[in-house]
């Protein structure tokens, strides 16, 4: 009885390269900056196509509701706020509303794959709910980066229970963070 003892490699016929930046990595995980040829995480570290954190809107949309409570009412106000720019050129935003996490790049970027048919144009929507208010109407602006360009959100996903606390264990993915969450002393 014989055993077969050799091992297959499934990635034995993926062509590996050494491009501009001297690492050796498979030639998918390689992009082009101008005309030199550089790995994934040299091209991430790239800092001159960034847009900075200013650069982005600091609400997405807003939602006012009237709640009830007992006999009284109030009003309340939720918003998709900024939370920062991480490593790898996305944005993450908190939806208060949902209690989300949504995941947005520029529309047209180079670094995310363009032709993903989840991505939704982004527009600044500001919906009043309370009582009284007059409907609503109509084609809001998209919001626009300061070179043209189009938000469009990739990702949503379920916030965790404590944002602070999630910070402070995700802060090495983070670039750049919004003001409202950078004091994470709590």
């Amino acid at each position: 009885m014989s055993s077969n003892t050799e091992s297959h490699d499934s990635t034995d016929s993926v062509e590996t390269i050494q491009p501009y930046c001297g690492h050796t990595v498979l030639r998918s995980e390689t992009f082009l900056i101008g005309e030199l040829r550089v790995c994934r995480t040299c091209f991430l570290n790239h800092s001159e196509p960034w847009f900075d954190i200013d650069d982005y809107p600091t609400v997405l949309q807003t939602e006012k509701r009237t709640a009830h409570e007992g006999r009284a009412t109030s009003t309340v106000t939720s918003h998709v706020r900024l939370l920062g720019i991480t490593t790898d050129r996305t944005v993450i935003y908190h939806d208060e509303i949902d209690d989300q996490f949504w995941t947005v790049v520029p529309a047209h970027s180079e670094y995310h794959d363009t032709e993903d048919a989840i991505r939704t144009p982004l527009r600044e929507v500001h919906s009043d709910c309370t009582l009284g208010a007059p409907a609503s109407h109509g084609d809001d602006d998209f919001h626009t980066l300061p070179n043209g360009d189009h938000l469009a959100l990739l990702e949503v996903a379920e916030a965790p229970y404590s944002i602070r606390e999630w910070l402070v264990a995700h802060d090495d993915e983070f670039r750049q963070l919004a003001d409202y969450y950078t004091d994470r002393s709590q």
